[in-house]
């Protein structure tokens, strides 16, 4: 999983791993893996949220990391991810 080989687990390289094959991603599959992400059910996902699914693996992501996630994928710079921003993620895979 660790494909830059930083010892840690990155965002990107979590959401890679989980999702190996593009021919699977169904919306369905797309939305119980957003679910891992929003333990909140809130319809979105947050700093505190990706922090909480990376910590179940066993890993941490520092402040440096959630602000390149969060700037990436969050281009409104609300604080949040929507299911519409999280699905553009796998667009191409």
């Amino acid at each position: 999983m660790d494909y830059l080989g930083s010892k840690k687990i990155n965002y990107t390289e979590f959401l890679a791993a989980t999702l190996s094959i593009s021919k699977i991603l169904t919306n369905e599959r797309l939305v119980a893996l957003f679910r891992q992400f929003d333990p909140h059910d809130t319809g979105y996902i947050t700093p505190q949220g990706i922090q909480e699914a990376i910590k179940k693996l066993g890993q941490m992501i520092n402040k440096e990391e959630m602000s390149e996630i969060m700037a990436k994928h969050d281009p409104k710079n609300e604080g949040r991810i929507s299911f519409e921003q999280f699905k553009q993620i796998f667009q191409g895979l």
